[in-house]
């Protein structure tokens, strides 16, 4: 610790297998237009291979604490850089983002102006040229336009560039550990933070470069995991007595407002591709949300099991119910689970691919078999139950 300089802030960085990435990040650290001893990086290890040269190699550049520790999700990973941190003020910035050089000053202007708010810096997109990353900036300045709109309160910064007070965060509970691998821990912080009082503001010229996924495959997963995500920070946010999709509604019935100006600011070709992959976003992020859901819903199936039939059946085996007969808590669920399933399918017209995704965790129970609905194929896939039959 450089005891010369006050420490103003602490940077947080997670970062798992992604070399080079981290490099780019660190780099840009080192360029930032304040003394350098003002502030710790506090560098989150998750790698199978841990960034041990990458670190030695800007040792002498940062004030860098280089913390290992098991891989519990984003949430947990990010607690466990706030409870190390020095500083009073805590920032958050992903290893795939490049700072500009202004960064860390306007934060600590902004956080000097706005004492005890949470505050969102503002994300470019690094490969303007790729169509699937042009399609990630287009959707986080959609979201951005939605949940932070120009003449009312801010309500929601992503967690890849934004700062806090660590004493607040850490009075909060800091991010839900519950979530695990799953995304959307930064839209429950946010909103935990409104409910407790805190405040929101947006700093537009702490600019991060974002480096968005470049491939199709690893854009399906990442929007099929928020989808994951959404479902379980709706239900929390509804155990707070907030409305249950009152602001993911806002968001995706007037998409086509709130990506107008970003898709007008792209080439004509490069503009039908990303309108194309945002299609494509809706049908994967919908997947995701009802899959979680139907996860969620087995899981009180077969209590007792501790994992959904769904997470052995996609491998491949059989799975028990505990013995004796077991009834839903909520009956009302099976209805409300088909309404949910026929929706998306007759709005998305993508059977096949929502059911490789998705399977009804209804069963009716004949005999100790239980047989999945599959909604509107006439698909039927039997899950044999060792001892109970299960009741619709």
């Amino acid at each position: 610790m450089n005891n010369e300089v006050t420490l103003q802030a602490s940077v947080i960085t997670l970062t798992c297998n992604r070399v080079s990435a981290l490099q780019r990040c660190l780099e840009s650290l080192t360029k930032q237009n304040i003394v350098g001893g003002s502030f710790e990086l506090i560098l989150v290890d998750v790698s199978d291979q841990l960034a041990m040269n990458v670190v030695e190699a800007f040792a002498d550049r940062l004030n860098i604490r280089h913390l290992f520790t098991e891989n519990k999700g984003v949430a947990a990973n990010r607690n466990y850089g706030a409870h190390h941190a020095e500083s009073k003020l805590l920032i958050f910035l992903d290893d795939d983002c490049v700072a500009e050089p202004l960064w860390l000053e306007n934060f600590l202007k902004c956080a000097e102006a706005n004492p005890g708010f949470l505050i969102g810096g503002s994300v470019r997109n690094m490969n303007p040229d790729n169509a699937v990353s042009c399609a990630g900036q287009v959707i986080t300045e959609a979201v951005d336009a939605c949940f932070n709109p120009e003449q009312g309160p801010a309500t929601f910064f992503p967690g890849l560039n934004m700062a806090v007070p660590r004493n607040a965060y850490l009075s909060i509970g800091g991010c839900d550990e519950s979530f695990e691998h799953l995304a959307a821990e930064d839209r429950d912080l946010n909103d935990r933070w409104l409910h407790a009082g805190g405040q929101l503001v947006k700093a537009p010229d702490t600019i991060v470069k974002h480096e968005h996924r470049l491939d199709f495959r690893g854009f399906v997963r990442q929007y099929f995991n928020y989808g994951r995500g959404a479902w379980k920070y709706h239900g929390l946010r509804e155990s707070r007595g907030g409305n249950l999709l009152d602001q993911t509604a806002k968001l995706h019935l007037n998409l086509r407002r709130y990506t107008r100006q970003p898709l007008s600011d792209l080439p004509t070709m490069l503009r039908l591709k990303v309108i194309l992959l945002l299609v494509v976003w809706e049908l994967v992020n919908a997947a995701g949300f009802a899959w979680q859901a139907i996860v969620e819903w087995t899981d009180r199936i077969c209590n007792g099991s501790g994992k959904s039939p769904f997470h052995t059946l996609r491998k491949g085996g059989r799975t028990s119910c505990s013995s004796g007969r077991q009834r839903l808590e909520r009956p009302h669920y099976s209805r409300h689970c088909q309404s949910i399933l026929r929706f998306l399918l007759a709005r998305k017209k993508s059977h096949d691919f929502l059911l490789s995704r998705v399977q009804s965790p209804l069963f009716k129970a004949r005999g100790g078999r239980c047989f999945p609905i599959a909604l509107s194929t006439g698909r039927r896939t039997t899950l044999i139950c060792s001892k109970a039959a299960l009741q619709d």
